[in-house]
């Protein structure tokens, strides 16, 4: 890939609806819901008894929407907004109910994958909007890693499969080897790249405090570079030798279109990273 392209569009971009719809309808199937009608619950898995899809985003078309947070807020959806599997309000924290009857485009996660592969920048849009969940005190870019968490359907490590994947399509130039004890960025430093860890461990800090650490599939850096302000507010420092892919902004798009089920895993990743922070606030 060559991330010199001058045309590549810039992977930070405000949710725009009609962008989502435009998504949505490329293999979205339309859906309505009686008042009352639960979309999920939180904590719900999917399984062979359950009527919930638990699996599935949703666009909101007509009526509204109330989600209500682990923590007991609620939060009331309009026409425009998305909600879901991939959305900060996903059955995993929350609990989802027609407030009206509603009008709704759902995509299932393989159709999701199959309209990245036509619109990759609608991530960004999403990306924006997990963001945007963040307390606004000044901690919207911390580069925090979340819990080890190998084993789940949302972890946040990325596989053997897809780290290959990523090394071949980015090539020997992406490639970077840090040194034992070496900064990889500092706190208030702009935000170019964002790493790809596939060997050793990273110790990340703020204000000269760890707060947590990364290794081997897990990502660091991606809030910072989606984020509207690029300065760092986390320092990574490299524990061990470490092997890292660097990957840049203008080279997300082509990436993840070639890749979407990365755009997946980034997902992911970028909400593991932004619970782990309101954990730490």
């Amino acid at each position: 890939m060559n991330s010199s392209n001058q045309d590549k569009v810039e992977c930070h971009i405000t949710y725009d609806p009609n962008a989502a719809l435009e998504f949505f309808k490329l293999f979205g199937s339309v859906e309505s819901a009686k008042a009352g009608e639960t979309f999920f619950v939180s904590g719900q898995k999917p399984g062979f008894f359950s009527f919930l899809q638990t699996d599935k985003t949703y666009l909101l078309l007509d009526g509204t929407v109330t989600v209500q947070t682990v923590s007991g807020n609620l939060i009331n959806l309009e026409s425009g907004q998305v909600f879901g599997e991939f959305t900060p309000y996903t059955a995993s924290n929350a609990t989802a109910t027609a407030g009206t009857a509603c009008k709704l485009v759902a995509l299932s996660e393989k159709q999701f994958i199959a309209s990245l592969k036509k619109q990759p920048t609608f991530l960004f849009m999403l990306m924006d909007v997990l963001i945007r969940t963040l307390p606004k005190i000044g901690t919207a870019t911390k580069d925090t890693p979340p819990p080890d968490n190998k084993s789940s359907k949302n972890s946040s490590v990325l596989s053997t499969e897809m780290l290959n994947t990523l090394k071949q399509k980015l090539g020997e130039n992406a490639l970077m080897n840090v040194p034992e004890k070496r900064v990889v960025f500092h706190e208030g430093a702009a935000a170019l790249l964002m790493y790809v860890i596939l060997e050793g461990q990273m110790t990340i800090s703020i204000d000269n405090k760890v707060v947590g650490h990364s290794g081997v599939g897990d990502i660091v850096g991606e809030i910072a570079l989606v984020a509207r302000r690029h300065a760092r507010t986390a320092s990574v420092i490299a524990e061990t030798r470490c092997l890292l892919l660097a990957i840049d902004r203008q080279i997300l798009p082509e990436l993840i279109q070639s890749l979407p089920t990365f755009g997946i895993s980034l997902l992911r990743v970028l909400d593991a990273h932004l619970n782990a922070i309101k954990r730490n606030l």
